[in-house]
């Protein structure tokens, strides 16, 4: 039954080792399997999460995700402060080599270090086993940017992510090439299934509560079953389980629709209610630059707090259905202060973060267009967006970002909400 759906393609999958730390290290002109180092940001005290920990690290034990104040105290420790815009620049260097050798119709880009590449036409071009076009991609990488990369190797998409992640990872060549009949000795004896990409603590509770404990046990269960106790995915578990993924590299080159946009931001320490209130309004600004940057408006405003822990209270989560979709910054300010006023209670904070869904197009709102562009205040905001971009940004900005506590020039500066430089 699963035959027809199995694809024959060569697909490779690379992952650029520790990336983050291994950047630093090389910066620092260190061999990042001999040199301890971690990537953090020591401003944000000892419980910030550490974004990447160097091979030689790793190697000693260390996780790759952890806090300051848990690294261990024995090891002499080199921190380096995060340089995300830096990050960025080396991954598009990369991306550039890639495309020395294949077209980017062929080439996924999955994150700042991974990469999924269709080499199923280029084999006869360069006259290469798919292994060995492999292994000379590993070879540019280190030879050009000192990196090291770890590369999986299937029929699909799927099948070279299991390669990379369950094996290349951890064989001496970092490169593992997997075919279907490999799946029962390599995937099926798997009984961590939080370990398998896609596959979360929710759903391997689930799958539990079904007796279902082994990726064979999920390759072999009733599909039927599965979809009626997950839906659609529970169809999906049950391909990948098998190795089957339909998907190609080509097709995901169609960018989906935006959903919303979302923002959030993790104060540096517990926080009084009345002092979140103004970087509240900041995040809402930030937002709406985006809103309006892209020309879309938003039905559907949500608001999100997590107290201090000290506090006893849960995480709070409200959202707000607006009568038709807008873009007027004043409006959106007003529906989240009202949320923030009247429902989040009197106590210290540790996260805030905003959600805009229910997108639509401005273009597409014409009746709504002609009363916008009525309004002075909209008028004002786009001309804003208009001189910061032509200008520079931050050539006008809200007298409110020169208040002692405000985020607004320090978010600025952020990539991710981490430090760009």
């Amino acid at each position: 039954m699963l035959e027809q759906f199995k694809l024959y393609d060569q697909i490779i999958c690379i992952d650029l080792k520790s990336f983050y730390a291994s950047v630093e290290c090389v910066a620092l002109n260190k061999d990042p399997f001999k040199f301890n180092l971690v990537v953090a940001d020591t401003s944000r005290g000892k419980g910030s999460i550490i974004l990447a920990v160097s091979p030689a690290l790793k190697a000693q034990g260390v996780p790759g995700r952890l806090r300051l104040f848990e690294l261990p105290k024995h090891l002499d420790i080199y921190i380096a402060k995060p340089r995300i815009a830096y990050y960025i620049y080396i991954s598009n260097q990369i991306l550039k080599m890639y495309l020395e050798y294949f077209s980017s119709n062929d080439i996924l880009i999955y994150s700042v270090d991974e990469v999924f590449i269709d080499t199923t036409s280029y084999l006869k071009l360069y006259n290469k086993t798919v292994d060995e076009l492999a292994q000379f991609l590993l070879n540019e990488i280190y030879l050009r940017f000192k990196l090291c990369a770890t590369c999986g190797i299937g029929p699909n998409m799927l099948m070279a992510k299991y390669a990379l992640d369950i094996e290349a990872k951890y064989r001496d060549d970092y490169i593992a090439h997997w075919h279907y009949e490999d799946l029962e000795e390599k995937l099926w004896s798997i009984t961590d299934l939080t370990s398998i990409w896609g596959i979360g603590q929710g759903i391997a509770r689930r799958l539990k509560k079904l007796k279902i404990t082994s990726m064979k046990d999920l390759a072999h269960y009733d599909i039927y079953q599965l979809v009626n106790e997950f839906g659609i995915m529970g169809e999906e578990l049950f391909l990948h389980a098998n190795g089957i993924d339909i998907s190609k590299i080509q097709d995901q080159q169609v960018l989906s629709e935006r959903k919303g946009y979302n923002i959030s931001h993790t104060l540096y320490k517990n926080t009084p209610k009345e002092q979140v209130r103004p970087i509240l309004k900041e995040l809402i600004i930030n937002q709406s630059e985006r809103l309006r940057h892209d020309h879309k408006m938003s039905q559907v405003l949500a608001l999100h707090v997590r107290y201090s822990l000290n506090e006893g209270l849960s995480s709070f989560s409200k959202q707000t259905k607006l009568i038709s979709p807008t873009i007027d910054l004043k409006e959106i300010t007003k529906v989240f202060l009202k949320m923030f006023d009247e429902d989040v209670e009197d106590a210290s904070i540790r996260k805030i973060g905003l959600s805009f869904t229910k997108l639509s197009s401005l273009e597409n709102n014409q009746l709504d267009i002609f009363t916008y562009n009525k309004k002075s205040s909209i008028k004002s905001d786009f001309a804003a967006d208009i001189v910061n971009t032509k200008y520079g940004e931050n050539t006008i900005f809200k007298a409110s970002a020169l208040v002692p506590d405000s985020l607004y020039f320090s978010r600025k500066k952020l990539i991710g909400g981490h430090n760009a430089k």
